[in-house]
């Protein structure tokens, strides 16, 4: 379910993808993980023009709108209260007054890694959000019927796509509607006699 939260959270049935009851989901879950699954959920849910921002060292999240243009997350958690860069994720320091700021503080702010160093992070937010799905991409193979991506984590290389469910090879993308099967005629026969016949996938 964590592996692909985007397709498989809100949890919902395998077969018909009926959405599960909350308390089904969250009695089967521990502590840890059920702080993960509310924010995923919360992400799922999330209204037009808002995003989560999650604090990179505990489970403490908030909502955001996407035009706020913060790059800096306080964490609220009383256990944790980190200062960290929305982008690059690295925690900084703050100072203890917010109105008078020591020598020392000063010189921690602009320091290579203080607080102000992660002002030049926002000038490359785009580039780095173009490269972070570049990289989420790469591990995906999309849906030849509503372009949903997927990723499969069994050794089959067949999949079922999670929003429409069609079935498709996960190594050539086609749908089974378009394989190129044995004639046993299931998509588990794209395999078949694959190292002789081009048309097929390992």
């Amino acid at each position: 379910m964590f592996s692909d939260p985007e397709s498989n959270i809100p949890a919902k049935c395998s077969l018909c993808k009926t959405e599960l009851f909350q308390l089904t989901v969250e009695i089967q879950l521990n502590q840890d993980q059920l702080d993960v699954y509310m924010m995923y959920l919360a992400q799922s849910k999330a209204a037009e023009g808002e995003r989560i921002m999650h604090c990179p060292f505990c489970k403490y999240f908030e909502i955001w709108t996407k035009e706020n243009s913060l790059n800096f997350f306080y964490c609220k958690k009383k256990e944790c209260k980190k200062a960290s860069c929305s982008i690059c994720f690295n925690t900084f320091k703050t100072p203890k007054n917010e109105k008078f700021y020591t020598g020392s503080e000063v010189e921690e702010l602009k320091s290579s890694h203080g607080m102000l160093s992660h002002l030049k992070c926002y000038e490359y937010k785009d580039l780095k959000k173009e490269w972070d799905e570049a990289i989420e991409n790469g591990n995906k193979v999309f849906c030849p019927e509503c372009g949903h991506g997927g990723i499969n984590n069994s050794f089959c290389t067949h999949i079922a796509c999670a929003k429409c469910n069609t079935q498709y090879c996960y190594i050539c993308g086609l749908p089974e509607s378009k394989l190129n099967k044995s004639k046993a005629g299931n998509i588990f026969r794209h395999n078949d006699d694959w190292n002789t016949n081009k048309k097929r996938c390992p």
